[in-house]
């Protein structure tokens, strides 16, 4: 239950991060628009900004991306385990019960 929840909070976590990369696109096409029309010392100081910011926020979607493909594979995983377990379970019922069975049938010729 939580792996889900950590994967849904990853997916609307992404949903956010593409909101506000557009967010960033119009920052970024501002500061082209200082650098042809702006002082030159400012512009350089901006666009340099700017550069460090996209190359941190792409470094931030690639680890979203990664956190939730890793997400996904172990709420794969866990769905995996989870049927294992049940179906163990299933066959460890079923031979208690037919033991039992067993056990009732061998006290009946025992009297």
């Amino acid at each position: 239950m939580e792996i889900r929840f950590c994967a849904f909070l990853c997916q609307e976590l992404k949903k956010s991060v593409e909101f506000h990369t557009k967010t960033a696109l119009s920052v970024e096409n501002t500061g082209t628009y200082l650098k042809y029309f702006g002082c030159k010392r400012d512009t350089v100081y901006v666009k340099n900004l700017l550069v460090g910011v996209k190359i941190r926020w792409k470094k931030l979607i690639r680890k979203v991306d990664e956190a939730g493909r890793l997400l996904q594979q172990a709420l794969r995983e866990v769905k995996r385990v989870t049927s294992m377990t049940s179906f163990l379970l299933h066959c460890i019922i079923r031979l208690y019960s037919a033991s039992q069975g067993a056990h009732q049938h061998c006290d009946r010729k025992d009297q």
